[in-house]
């Protein structure tokens, strides 16, 4: 457990995109050795969509998390934090922690992180060919992370997070807190998680990688 002075929480109003960037890199600002490193997101995610034809075909739809006072204009998203950034900010923290665990409770959280290449100036690019269908992209895929470093994801790249219709909070989160009491490996948990969250709601898809 982490002593409450090795938290770092922002919520409500704190949660804005310049906190949660300043928040990590202050993370990769430490040598954290093989000292735990835990970065928890929890909240929504979304595939912003570009381009395009007037049908609405071969868009590109740009994967970013959604912070406090984002705002969609004419001329695009402002003050979201895209994929790529945030996967800069993960690999930063990754060159100096040996122990890190990434937890993203949003939809499309597998399009959020790609540790093991160097993201595009839009990273991951998703033409889709299918009028408004965002649950069926070609080119989004689970993320693939350094040795060291453990992803859980609580949606598939094209698939939502859902909240519980009883407790009003989110499912995967829930399950994979009560998971992790009974389970030895990230593995075990992760399938006790799943199996939790796909019996409300069986389309959606958590997923680990490291």
């Amino acid at each position: 457990a982490f002593a409450p002075a090795e938290l770092h929480r922002l919520t409500g109003a704190a949660a804005t995109r310049a906190q949660i960037l300043a928040g990590l890199a202050d993370l990769a600002a430490r040598d954290h050795g093989d000292a735990p490193v835990v970065v928890y997101y929890a909240g929504h995610g979304y595939l912003y969509r570009s381009g395009g034809d007037a049908d609405g075909y071969d868009h590109i739809a740009t994967p970013l998390l959604v912070p406090v006072g984002l705002r969609r204009t004419a001329a695009g998203i402002q003050y979201g934090l895209l994929a790529h950034e945030f996967t800069r900010a993960l690999q930063a923290i990754a060159a100096r922690a040996r122990n890190l665990t990434v937890i993203l409770d949003c939809c499309h959280a597998a399009a959020m992180l790609h540790l093991d290449a160097e993201p595009e100036p839009i990273s991951p690019r998703d033409y889709l060919h299918t009028p408004n269908n965002l649950h069926t992209p070609n080119n989004l895929h689970t993320p693939d992370p350094l040795a060291h470093v453990v992803v859980l994801t609580a949606s598939s790249a094209g698939g939502r997070a859902h909240v519980d219709p009883v407790r009003e909070s989110l499912i995967f989160t829930d399950a994979l807190l009560a998971a992790v009491a009974r389970c030895p490996t990230w593995d075990a948990a992760l399938a006790d998680a799943r199996g939790q969250v796909q019996a409300v709601f069986p389309a959606q898809q958590p997923g680990l990688a490291g």
